[in-house]
């Protein structure tokens, strides 16, 4: 995890108002909305299916407003964020609230969460995709008939894995949309596959507030929180995150609340490789101080 913390778990747990969502191809019309009684499946699978049609960006920029409450006493941070999805790297440069404010310095991180992970904060291929006991679902064609000495067609198998077992708590009002709620179990590696629950739009299918648990290294972090997403044809992306935090160090135990604030996104098209390498930054701020990746 990045030395910004949880930052880069919730802006990654993370990512706003677009900005520039002209640039952006739209995806195909939502399918109508499906009947209350469908199972759990087809929520999730319906949700996962258009966000999945949602066109991806190569990059991100952002602001990271956060909050955290320890011991009664509050404390605020202001980021802002650069983020490539081809190998999910990111720049937070730290903004300075006031005069006195010292920010962090600048730091480039690995692995890091961008805007389009909406719907699922890890994808499955990083955990072990539809192994470890995750169930399959297989469905086959009717044979098919051929032409004289050509081979027969005998069946045709599609397959969808899942990481979660399912199960439909009811509808919900989150923020005047009419939404499913469901329950979600992951089937093995929870440090991996974090959401616990999903709301969802039962007219477009679309995720309007996503529960998750988040652990770090060797169980000494974990982060609860809720998600809040913004919609439009072209886009589902996180507005905000709150949440508690709870971190050991020795015998010392730390608990926080937290919220972020995600705001002023935009999807360049490209960004220079020098904000993507630690060396590469820091030589180009030697040379041109205060410049900045866009």
């Amino acid at each position: 995890m990045a030395a910004t913390g949880f930052a880069v778990l919730a802006a990654a747990v993370l990512a706003s108002v677009v900005s520039n969502p002209s640039s952006a191809p739209s995806p195909s019309p939502a399918p109508s909305a499906a009947p209350a009684d469908r199972p759990a499946t087809f929520w999730y699978d319906a949700a996962r299916d258009r966000w999945k049609t949602l066109p991806r960006s190569p990059y991100a920029a952002y602001d990271v407003d956060i909050v955290a409450t320890i011991k009664g006493k509050r404390t605020e941070r202001k980021e802002r964020e650069w983020f490539r999805a081809s190998d999910a790297t990111c720049l937070d440069v730290g903004v300075a609230l006031d005069a006195k404010d010292r920010p962090d310095p600048p730091q480039v991180t690995k692995s890091c969460f961008g805007p389009d992970y909406a719907f699922e904060l890890f994808d499955q291929k990083r955990s072990g995709g539809g192994a470890g006991g995750v169930p399959i679902e297989i469905a086959s064609a009717e044979p098919s008939a051929a032409p004289s000495g050509e081979p027969r067609t005998i069946g045709e198998v599609s397959a969808r894995s899942r990481a979660y077992a399912l199960a439909l708590v009811g509808d919900e009002t989150v923020d005047g949309v009419d939404a499913v709620h469901l329950k979600l179990t992951p089937f093995a590696d929870p440090d991996h596959h974090v959401l616990r629950d999903l709301w969802i739009d039962r007219s477009s299918f679309a995720v309007v507030r996503l529960a998750g648990e988040a652990r770090g290294a060797a169980g000494l972090a974990r982060a609860t929180f809720e998600a809040d997403y913004a919609q439009s044809p072209a886009a589902q992306l996180l507005t905000a995150v709150t949440g508690y935090v709870k971190a050991q160090l020795a015998f010392l135990k730390i608990g926080a609340d937290f919220s972020y604030a995600l705001t002023n996104l935009t999807l360049p098209e490209t960004l220079p490789d020098w904000c993507f390498d630690q060396r590469a930054y820091d030589a180009h701020e030697r040379t041109e101080p205060g410049s900045v990746c866009s």
